[in-house]
């Protein structure tokens, strides 16, 4: 089974529905099984289908670029520059996701720390040979570079917030600060509550601001943006975290949003669900 018999089969059923066919209906009335068509089309098979038939898709699907897709990428740019990218050279080559769509959930992987991570991906395949070459000759600059106490304490406190687990669903946000300042102590970081002109809800080690909160409703997540500039404009660290989320799609037009206002600031920045 090709993608030209799929396409066929599903023109030939719009034709006798009179409408754009629904997924189950395509799988049902044609007999094909969802794995032959993710055979042929991969992920998303019944979307791509429908765009290839000139349809627009039943369900649009907002879906995080995989990782082997970002590491292709940054392997053929290094490939064409002879040297590692910068954020600017990821943009002109229209690469994706952005720098901060890497360094977000699912993938948490800081764009200083993406030539690493790609010479461990493809050390042994024989077509990143070059590439791998190239990084190798900037490697020893990277891992001689001294990382400062405050960006340590950082990425510490990033992971030790992902690592908590909340041990049951809580009324209100003062609940769930508590437990998370407990668990951070716990694990031996200085944590203060509400501290600064900010009001921050826990500040840990006096410099990494945590803001958190609980099942925003839109309009709590539009003020949320306007709270974390004010944030920002104090500390220079700031880890925001998403409790009890019960919507996906707004909690994504909120990464979004974060997305777009704040990733070309460069800044340290870090949003959290849990």
């Amino acid at each position: 089974m090709d993608k030209e018999f799929c396409i066929k089969r599903y023109l030939k059923l719009k034709k006798t529905l009179g409408r754009k066919p629904k997924y189950r209906e395509f799988l049902d009335n044609e007999s094909i099984n969802k794995r032959q068509l993710e055979r042929t089309f991969g992920s998303n098979s019944f979307t791509k289908l429908q765009t290839e038939c000139g349809d627009t898709p039943n369900k649009l699907i907002m879906e995080r670029t995989p990782l082997d897709d970002i590491f292709e990428q940054f392997g053929n740019v290094t490939r064409e520059l002879g040297k590692l990218p910068t954020q600017a050279d990821w943009s002109y080559f229209k690469c994706k996701p952005t720098i901060s769509g890497i360094e977000k959930p699912p993938h948490n992987i800081k764009w200083s720390e993406l030539p690493v991570v790609f010479l461990k991906f493809a050390e042994d395949k024989s077509e990143w040979k070059d590439v791998v070459e190239i990084i190798k000759q900037i490697i020893p600059e990277i891992s001689n570079q001294k990382q400062k106490p405050s960006d340590k304490n950082f990425e510490l406190s990033i992971s030790k917030t992902k690592e908590w687990k909340p041990q049951r669903k809580r009324f209100n946000e003062e609940g769930y600060k508590i437990e998370l300042r407990a668990f951070l102590q716990k694990n031996k970081l200085p944590v203060q509550e509400e501290k600064g002109e900010s009001n921050i809800d826990l500040l840990v080690n006096n410099s990494v601001g945590i803001e958190l909160k609980k099942d925003p409703s839109t309009s709590e997540y539009d003020r949320l943006i306007g709270q974390m500039a004010r944030h920002l404009m104090n500390y220079e660290f700031l880890i925001v975290v998403i409790c009890d989320i019960s919507n996906e799609d707004r909690y994504k037009t909120f990464l979004n949003t974060v997305d777009f206002v704040f990733s070309k600031l460069d800044l340290n920045l870090r949003v959290i669900g849990k």
